[in-house]
């Protein structure tokens, strides 16, 4: 058991060096940290999660009403728990708070719980593609596991330690060229001597 852990302890540690390197790279370009890719990855799982079970209601009608409720109603209480603890953890980055290890370790078994789901979703969805005309039940399998890996996107960048605040390079790539516009754009002065 101790060396199946230090395993998944390593994969864990090697997928956080990676998303902390993009994380790093798109808060250089866009400015935005690696909580706003969090939210975003959330988000996006949300909206995949709702359509995916306004399908399964419109194909199953007679308990679809009541699970595609109560489905939506436990993401949208997960989104908005997840989009909370954000904004406080953003907020004790600001104050100048290093959390680093402590965000890891909190992190780290709701990733490997969201691993062992997506296994299981994929192998489902699999078995389900052996047995044929199940067409159905493959297309919410494999969404919902596509929604398992958008969450483990959301929670490796949580998990990331974000840049001090800068200047993006895209907005200042848009302010050279607003000033350049300005030049051409604005009218010469007229001379006084008229």
């Amino acid at each position: 058991m101790g060396r199946s852990k230090d395993v998944l302890i390593y994969i864990d540690r090697r997928n956080c060096d990676f998303f902390q390197n993009i994380s790093d790279k798109f808060q250089v370009i866009f400015g935005l940290n690696n909580f706003w890719l969090a939210k975003f990855f959330i988000k996006t799982k949300y909206i995949l999660f709702v359509l995916v079970n306004i399908i399964s209601f419109y194909n199953n009608n007679e308990n679809g009403l009541v699970n595609a409720v109560v489905a939506i109603f436990f993401a949208t209480v997960y989104l908005v728990k997840f989009c909370q603890k954000c904004e406080i953890m953003e907020k004790m980055y600001e104050k100048g708070y290093n959390l680093f290890n402590e965000n890891l370790i909190l992190c780290r078994l709701n990733r490997g719980l969201f691993f062992v789901l997506l296994v299981l979703f994929c192998g489902m969805g699999s078995a389900l593609i052996c047995l044929n005309g199940l067409t159905f039940f493959v297309c919410t399998h494999m969404l919902l596991a596509f929604c398992i890996v958008l969450i483990i996107c959301a929670e490796y960048f949580y998990a990331c330690t974000p840049r001090p605040k800068g200047k993006s390079k895209v907005k200042l790539l848009f302010q050279k060229i607003q000033k350049k516009i300005e030049k051409i754009i604005s009218p010469e002065p007229v001379p006084d001597s008229c």
